[in-house]
């Protein structure tokens, strides 16, 4: 797993590569703390990632209800067809922001 962190107008963009799963989310989850921390809106973009877990799944709630907390906003972006059905069975799709691209992405948090 390979975490990409990227600044894009006033936005921490995260690029997720490769398989998140118990052995790979710990990264997630401090990049993604890390990235909340520091304020500004951040964007999940899930183009490279392969493969989530249920392990993969509870840190990006974990990052949710952080920015929340935190009032940060915070999206999901350009996930692959699989891994799309992935928040979609699990129920996910509906807790987290979703957008199809990058650029809807930014457009949607700047907002």
């Amino acid at each position: 797993m390979q975490v990409n962190a990227d600044q894009e107008d006033g936005v921490s963009v995260l690029a997720l590569d490769g398989r998140m799963d118990s052995s790979t989310s710990p990264v997630v989850d401090q990049q993604l703390s890390t990235a909340i921390g520091g304020g500004q809106p951040v964007l999940l973009d899930l183009g490279a990632l392969e493969y989530i877990s249920s392990a993969g799944l509870r840190v990006l709630l974990k990052a949710a209800k952080q920015a929340q907390s935190a009032k940060v906003r915070f999206a999901v972006c350009n996930a692959a067809p699989a891994v799309r059905e992935i928040f979609d069975v699990s129920g996910f799709s509906t807790l987290l922001k979703m957008h199809g691209t990058r650029g809807e992405g930014l457009a949607a948090i700047r907002q």
